[in-house]
């Protein structure tokens, strides 16, 4: 089979065409590129790269109906907030993400949060982070979480896991 001038010059073409998009797309990724490499490995003691996300004026909005909560401002207390202040109540804490929502500039996050309190009370909850960024820098999250279960598992009391509710009369 003949391969042509002209397919070289397209072959060459599209080649050098997918050369510059890879050169470029590493110097601007995604808003959820972003938060998912800023929040990667992070834990006690442990910030991962949120430092490289967040913006200088950055807040974190916890409800103020759990112990660890409140309004955390600028980037240290944020930090702290991930790497200090929810230790002090947990001796484990995972929070899985379960899928995203890409908005844009406003990033939805599900996760599921299995976690151990200092206390021995287990929890098996979902909550959902809202990441909002600017110029590729993280300028505000908010955690919208089962507060009751939170607040139950500091004090003591372990709740049912999602998989062992039931809705007797709902379903059946």
């Amino acid at each position: 089979m003949a391969v042509s001038q002209a397919n070289i010059k397209l072959l060459a073409q599209s080649v050098a065409a997918i050369g510059k998009r890879r050169l470029r797309s590493p110097l601007k990724r995604s808003n959820v590129e972003l938060i998912y490499s800023g929040f990667a490995g992070w834990g006690k003691d442990e910030p991962a790269k949120l430092h490289e996300l967040l913006a200088v004026d950055c807040g974190l909005v916890v409800p103020d109906s759990i112990h660890y909560g409140g309004t955390f401002r600028g980037p240290d207390a944020f930090v702290g907030w991930f790497t200090y202040e929810l230790w002090r109540w947990f001796d484990e804490f995972t929070s899985t993400p379960e899928g995203v929502i890409d908005g844009g500039n406003r990033i939805v996050v599900p996760v599921n949060v299995k976690a151990r309190a200092k206390n021995g009370a287990t929890m098996d909850v979902h909550n959902l982070w809202v990441y909002e960024l600017s110029d590729g820098k993280l300028i505000k999250a908010r955690v919208y979480a089962d507060t009751a279960a939170l607040r139950d598992v500091v004090e003591g009391f372990t709740p049912p896991s999602p998989s062992r509710r039931e809705l007797p009369g709902l379903l059946g």
